[in-house]
């Protein structure tokens, strides 16, 4: 069965080292952290070494750098936390809307990150720069293999694209994916629209409507899963982020059981 994660994202309510202590007591295999650098301490860093080396969950990725139209400062820090912390893989979101310049950039930031050990990862969505499948592609094509692609079904649906798309993706190019569910989108969705639904309107599992069987059997076999489950109804329902987590890892483990079952 695929190794499952946590993404920082649905317990936003969390510190970084509660993330991953929360990710534990819900028997999640891995997790993220997002990193703010304006707020990240060296006591963040301790904390958050010391939460994986005592629960035994493995870090997973680390977010997010928002790629505009140069690498500054502040990207460098986010990858030299993540470095420190012990990430193996940082996600990326490119904003520019020059097609050369973010190739160009991602390939300057892949070999940064992976001078410490990180891989960067485009997240590719509706409201980036970078809106689909076959726009990732061309957009990691100068970074020589060391950018990855993260596809999320929210994401790869609201592109116009079908779980067939990521046939085309090389399995060598995806660490991870991301999982969640939606419901049918709006008769009219701008970048704003698709936004707000990505950070804090997605649904678990079988509450919506996205063709999350065919995204999983399109994926690589054994990929690990990161449940992207951001919702402000979740936080409503659960207002306890470690009971959340709770039961979204069982209701993602028993997906997975059924899955494997078919």
């Amino acid at each position: 069965m695929n190794r499952i994660g946590l993404e920082a994202q649905v317990v936003r309510e969390l510190s970084p080292g509660d993330v991953v202590r929360a990710a534990s007591g819900a028997c999640f295999d891995m997790a993220g952290v997002y990193i703010d650098p304006d707020v990240w301490t060296r006591a963040i860093t301790r904390d958050v070494r010391a939460a994986f080396a005592q629960t035994g969950v493995a870090p997973l990725e680390a977010e997010v750098i928002r790629l505009g139209d140069s690498i500054d400062d502040r990207d460098r820090r986010i990858i030299e936390i993540a470095a420190e912390i012990g990430m193996p893989c940082l996600i990326v979101v490119a904003m520019s809307q020059d097609p050369d310049r973010n190739a160009d950039l991602l390939a300057e930031l892949a070999a940064l990150s992976a001078a410490v050990g990180v891989q960067s990862v485009l997240e590719f969505g509706a409201f980036t720069a970078v809106p689909d499948v076959d726009a990732a592609l061309a957009a990691v094509s100068r970074a020589e293999g060391r950018v990855g692609i993260l596809p999320d079904p929210i994401h790869l649906a609201r592109g116009g694209g079908l779980p067939a798309d990521l046939a085309r993706i090389p399995a060598a190019l995806m660490p991870f994916a991301q999982i969640c569910d939606a419901e049918d989108p709006q008769a009219v969705m701008t970048p704003k629209s698709l936004l707000e639904e990505a950070r804090h309107h997605r649904l678990n599992i079988g509450e919506g409507t996205l063709p999350l069987d065919a995204y999983y059997r399109a994926l690589p076999a054994s990929i690990p899963l990161s449940n992207e489950v951001r919702s402000i109804a979740w936080e409503k329902r659960y207002p306890d982020p470690f009971e959340r987590a709770q039961v979204l890892a069982a209701s993602m483990r028993a997906w997975l059981a059924h899955m494997g079952e078919d």
